[in-house]
């Protein structure tokens, strides 16, 4: 099935949203291009490793999204996040493999 999901631009035109959203770049943690932290450690490295190839599929995020935003209107987020990793185990748990 086609992504029909849609996202909004700068000129007010409407683009097809991205099948998967990808985080992280080449950037240290104060946003500059120039690279790591000095003061950051191995795992710090392999968390800014991870996080810089972390991809979610459209569906994924916005399932996510509908379970923190949509449907729960609390403030305390553990009960709904925890709810979201049971219906979503599989794909949480490959995250790690």
């Amino acid at each position: 099935m086609a992504n029909t999901a849609r996202t909004r631009v700068q000129d007010g035109a409407s683009q097809p949203a991205p099948e998967r959203v990808r985080c992280g770049g080449n950037r240290g943690h104060s946003g500059s291009e120039s690279g790591p932290s000095p003061r950051r450690g191995p795992d710090q490295d392999d968390r800014a490793e991870w996080l810089s190839n972390f991809e979610i599929d459209l569906p994924t995020l916005t399932s996510l999204e509908s379970a923190l935003l949509v449907d729960y209107t609390g403030d305390d987020y553990d009960k709904p996040v925890a709810a979201w990793i049971e219906e979503n185990r599989e794909w949480v748990d490959s995250l790690t493999e």
